[in-house]
C-alpha cells in the first residue's frame, strides 16, 4: 500500500488525486503548504514568496495572513 501525505505544489484537488492516482497512491492526506517561490513568474513574485518563507520560520505570520494567503492561491489556481 502507497500513502502519500504532503503536497509540494499547490495542484486544484482533482488534478492532485488525479496525478495520485496515476502513480499507484492508494490513500492520501491532502493539504496545501506554502510558500511556493517554484511557481514564481517573475522576481517580485520569488521575493514575495521567500519573504513568506522567512515570516513563517520566524513564527511571525498571524492565522489571518495565512487565512489571505491560501485564498490568493486557491483563486489563482482556478484561473490557470
Amino acid at each position: 500500500m502507497i500513502i502519500d501525505s504532503h503536497e509540494h505544489i499547490m495542484f486544484p484537488t482533482k488534478v492532485q488525486l488525479d496525478k495520485m492516482d496515476a502513480a499507484g497512491v492508494d490513500k492520501a492526506i491532502l493539504f496545501c503548504s506554502a510558500p511556493h517561490p517554484e511557481k514564481a513568474g517573475n522576481l517580485n513574485e520569488l521575493e514575495t514568496e521567500v519573504n513568506t518563507l522567512y515570516k513563517i520560520l520566524a513564527g511571525a505570520n498571524s492565522k489571518e495572513d495565512n487565512m489571505k494567503r491560501l485564498e490568493k492561491i486557491f483563486q489563482k489556481s482556478l484561473r490557470q
